[in-house]
């Protein structure tokens, strides 16, 4: 299998996992402010209806993409090569932007120990198992993986959002188990997507049907979120039942993921400006996934959109372009700087060869 070839669908999957992501700190940052308008209501939940599914459908696709693809030890030290370099160039980049030298403490450099980024050691945790999760994929059948599937969706989905507990240390959705899991999805739907004889019943979902079937269940998502009272942040007797549908471990959210990448996956017409912009844009998904609710990023420029809700849909649209013209800014950057830095020092051949060495001396000292 070419890797170097570009595949538009899982392109535009990453950059549309991004941009949910993104959309849902944007207008989380309205949570409990009393000036929301009601005018406004709908263009909050169309938002946060849509954008709920960025982390799982982020997992997903990273399944689907490397599913196939040799995962050497190299990889996982270069990820950690690549996160350890924005976190020191992001403090930095934003110091030099807001001109306040005490960004450079150590507090922020290593504040990837914090639960508010969560999802970046949980992705690093991810990523360590990928070669594993890859074998148990390829090596299992579809009887083996139903039962593994069924066993998920009854302890880590609906068991948690029915009684509202995190019984069995799936962390709500939010821990590299969780992650771990929505990856083993995607490596199964490449598994299966891309044989020769593709299942009847999964082949009838590819496409349009998949789009129309996440189309409703966004619907009903924001439905649940205008019920849940997310705008004024009240809990009500009624909403405590709905609010965990909402998690990333909810069976909406999942499906929903699913049945995007289904609908996107095998896209193959797409306008060439459109291509172009994905080709862009796609390659610094990691870097926006690191920078996007960083501490600081988040004190510079996401809480002070706390009013968007106060602004027109079109106001609150460009608000929202803005600031990822600048997320995508700050990213290509750093990932120009990062890239050359790599290949100057050629990182990648120091982690082969001293995996090597290791591997060699452990092998002399076991005989």
């Amino acid at each position: 299998m070419n890797h170097k070839k570009f595949l538009p669908g899982c392109g535009l999957l990453r950059v549309i996992a991004m941009g949910m992501i993104i959309s849902e700190h944007v207008f989380s940052g309205t949570l409990g402010t009393t000036q929301f308008p009601e005018s406004n209501r709908w263009l909050f939940l169309a938002a946060m209806g849509v954008s709920r599914y960025g982390v799982d459908l982020f997992a997903v696709i990273s399944g689907y993409l490397l599913y196939e693809r040799e995962q050497r030890s190299a990889s996982f030290f270069m990820l950690l090569s690549t996160i350890i370099t924005y976190l020191l160039a992001i403090p930095l980049c934003l110091s030099l932007f807001s001109g306040e030298v005490n960004y450079l403490s150590i507090h922020n450099i290593l504040n990837i120990m914090k639960y508010e980024y969560w999802y970046v050691t949980a992705y690093i945790g991810m990523f360590f198992f990928i070669p594993f999760l890859n074998l148990v994929v390829r090596h299992a059948d579809g009887k083996s993986l139903s039962q593994f599937f069924l066993a998920v969706l009854v302890f880590a989905v609906l068991i948690p959002c029915f009684t509202r507990k995190d019984v069995f240390g799936f962390g709500m959705g939010n821990n590299a188990i969780f992650l771990m899991i929505m990856y083993c999805v995607g490596a199964a739907l490449k598994k299966y997507t891309s044989e020769n004889s593709v299942p009847k019943w999964l082949g009838a979902w590819i496409g349009k049907r998949s789009l129309i079937a996440f189309a409703a269940v966004a619907v009903m998502l924001a439905i649940m979120i205008n019920g849940v009272e997310f705008i004024t942040w009240k809990y009500t007797e009624a909403a405590r039942g709905i609010y965990p549908l909402c998690n990333n471990n909810s069976p909406f959210i999942i499906a929903g993921a699913i049945f995007l990448t289904l609908g996107l996956i095998r896209i193959s017409n797409v306008p060439a400006w459109l291509l172009k912009t994905v080709k862009f844009i796609a390659p610094l998904t990691l870097g926006i996934y690191l920078i996007h609710n960083h501490p600081l990023f988040r004190k510079i420029f996401i809480l002070r959109l706390s009013g968007i809700a106060t602004l027109t849909w079109y106001e609150a649209l460009s608000a929202c372009v803005c600031l990822l013209i600048i997320l995508y800014g700050v990213c290509a950057f750093i990932d120009y700087l990062r890239e050359r830095l790599f290949q100057l020092l050629q990182l990648k051949k120091i982690y082969t060869f001293l995996l090597e060495w290791l591997n060699l001396t452990f092998r002399r000292s076991a005989i």
